[in-house]
């Protein structure tokens, strides 16, 4: 601050400061100019410095935030005024480089407030029925019927808004299907303060919203110390030791264009702060030299000294779940722990915050989460929809899906498992029609035209063993045969290798079958024998994610090929208790306590290698292997 300032001034000046630090709220939309906070957002901020509003509620030093992440692939073109369309991580380019990019929302051209870079994330494709196609990740919003729903929440026939460049106009288009990429790729978001959407691939869409909060808490938190006429006295610490604000986040490239950016930028372009504070900015670091204290932005490393090696007033991760896919969660956890630390010698004053979609089941934002709750001095958020949106209410969420309580805990709770659920939460489509080949004293005809698959799986105790078969006629996949093999005798410990091998036999001569897939050794023997004697293709698997992806897509009609699966009641009590957990390294299908997946993992595979290899059909007499 200039030592000539006028008595007047100063008077503003103490003024000013001195309602900001009792009143965030005032601050943020009063001096930093931020009129467009949503109600939740203000909402929160009040609450975490509820002491500031009333000195007779306690203090709070922790905030955890978990809620939903809205992002797009850096492919996806974006419409804007100067360039016409342009892709995404090209805007994200030009913005940093100093342009100013406006984008088209649903009444004008507006500038972008902020481009953010999240990292690598899991990657969804949307087909509209207009040839459209889009790439972004399961949380990010299109409006359908004038409201915004996340893609994970939008279905087959919706309306989404879309933009004609040539008439200038909004048209809805009808959702063909999406379904989730092979690939995580990386990922881009912006803020755009009027109307909060800009149009993507000539689709209207949301933009960003917490890490938008995070970087005005940030913002509200380096005022708050830089404001202080001697932050070390006021703290009581030494005057060499510096005072930082810390953003972290799982990466260097996410780090400097995360919540920090939203920091940087309104530091940068505020008239109030220009005037009052004499601020070094450089890449990564906002420094105030005179008072020793500064604002900084680092990747989140385990053995890095993230968050460590000076003091912190705030203490921020961004996107904490990610911390685990760079160095573990017993990395993050450190991480983390560094970054508390670092605020102890500040007590109550000082801040820690962690901010966070929900990556997978037990990740660090659901631990933080979790423990948070029973912390007195840690505020925890878990933005379900109806506390977001007090129109939809709880009770009309769960009379409306009372019969499918799966996407009522997973779309709109907000569970830990998020991406998790049933994998048929509407239940496998069986075809009663199709005869089960396996219990028929002869092949019928149908059946016995058609060259055949067969796939096989052991149970984990060797108890039972499930088999399946099935043939594809031009675009129709059909699995017309299931079983399950179990104990002949009680007195049996497990199902004997030679029952299991005279089965296979028995049935690769009467189906006519040309490849035989199995996920384990155990029948090594019988592996070799279709392979050398037999001239059967054998094929060693396991079914993961990308398997009963083709399933449950041809199951809800997605996709090129009609299915049919042939009922078996074994078959259809195991798919009614699969579930989904998204672990740190992926989406994992399993099954609930007391069930099991054999003949399910049988039929993925089935369906799997019938979607991916053409099919051909054969008019020898049954039980002729016409490669013998």
């Amino acid at each position: 601050m200039s030592e000539t300032l006028s008595v007047k001034e100063r008077l503003e000046y103490i003024k000013t400061v001195n309602r900001a630090r009792n009143d965030p709220v005032w601050f943020l939309k009063e001096i930093m100019g931020w009129t467009t906070i949503f109600p939740k957002q203000e909402e929160i901020i009040r609450e975490f410095y509820q002491h500031k509003y009333d000195p007779n509620k306690p203090e709070y030093k922790k905030l955890i935030i978990k809620a939903g992440q809205r992002c797009l692939d850096g492919t996806v073109n974006i419409l804007t005024m100067e360039y016409g369309n342009i892709p995404l991580k090209v805007v994200y380019d030009k913005f940093h480089s100093g342009e100013t990019i406006h984008v088209k929302n649903h009444n004008n051209w507006v500038p972008i407030d902020m481009a953010f870079y999240v990292g690598f994330k899991n990657n969804y494709q949307m087909l509209l029925e207009n040839g459209n196609i889009i790439h972004s990740s399961i949380e990010h919003k299109f409006l359908i019927n004038g409201s915004w729903k996340p893609l994970k929440n939008v279905k087959v026939g919706d309306p989404i808004c879309c933009y004609n460049s040539y008439t200038g106009k909004f048209y809805d288009s009808k959702v063909v299907g999406w379904d989730q990429e092979e690939f995580t790729c990386e990922m881009y978001d912006l803020s755009v303060s009027p109307g909060h959407c800009y149009v993507a691939n000539d689709i209207l869409v949301h933009n960003s919203g917490k890490t938008v909060l995070g970087g005005k808490i940030a913002t509200f938190e380096f005022f708050e110390l830089a404001s202080l006429d001697n932050p070390h006295d006021y703290f009581n610490v030494l005057k060499s030791q510096p005072i930082a604000i810390s953003c972290v986040a799982a990466g260097r490239e996410q780090a400097m264009d995360g919540i920090y950016a939203v920091m940087r930028n309104d530091i940068e372009q505020s008239e109030w702060f220009n005037q009052w504070f004499d601020l070094k900015i450089t890449e990564g670091r906002i420094t105030c030299p005179k008072k020793n204290v500064f604002a900084q932005v680092t990747a989140a490393k385990a053995g890095s000294g993230a968050g460590t090696g000076y003091t912190s007033k705030f203490s921020l991760a961004d996107e904490i779940d990610l911390f685990q896919q760079t160095d573990s969660k017993v990395g993050a956890e450190i991480v983390w722990s560094k970054m508390v630390n670092s605020t102890q010698s500040l007590g109550i004053q000082g801040k820690c915050m962690a901010i966070s979609s929900t990556q997978f089941s037990g990740g660090m934002i659901e631990h933080l989460y979790t423990d948070g709750i029973y912390e007195p001095t840690t505020l925890t958020y878990d933005l379900k929809t109806w506390e977001c949106n007090p129109r939809l209410t709880e009770e009309l969420l769960r009379e409306e899906y009372k019969y499918k309580m799966d996407m009522f805990w997973r779309d709109f709770a907000n569970r830990p498992d998020v991406s998790g659920g049933l994998v048929f939460p509407q239940g496998v489509r069986f075809n009663r029609n199709v005869q089960n080949v396996f219990e028929c004293e002869s092949v019928p005809y149908e059946s016995s035209q058609h060259y055949h698959i067969l796939c096989c799986d052991p149970a984990y105790r060797n108890d039972s063993f499930g088999m399946s078969c099935g043939y594809r006629d031009g675009n129709r996949i059909v699995v017309d045969g299931v079983m399950k093999f179990e104990k002949q005798n009680s007195t049996d410990a497990y199902v004997l290798p030679s029952d299991i091998e005279k089965g296979i036999e028995e049935w690769v001569r009467k189906l006519n079958v040309t490849a035989l897939i199995y996920d384990v050794d155990t029948m090594m023997n019988i592996i070799e024998r279709a392979d050398r004697e037999w001239g059967v293709e054998t094929i060693k698997h396991i079914a993961n994610s990308e398997v009963y992806g083709v399933w449950m897509n041809l199951n809800d009609n997605v996709g090129e090929f009609d299915l049919d699966v042939v009922y078996n009641e074994h078959l259809k009590r195991e798919t009614d208790q699969l579930v989904k957990l998204q672990k740190a390294n992926g989406l994992k299908i399993d099954h609930t306590a007391y069930s099991s997946k054999d003949l399910a993992d049988t039929v993925a595979h089935c369906i799997w290698y019938l979607a991916n290899n053409e099919g051909g059909t054969v008019y020898t007499p049954s039980g002729f292997i016409c490669r013998i």
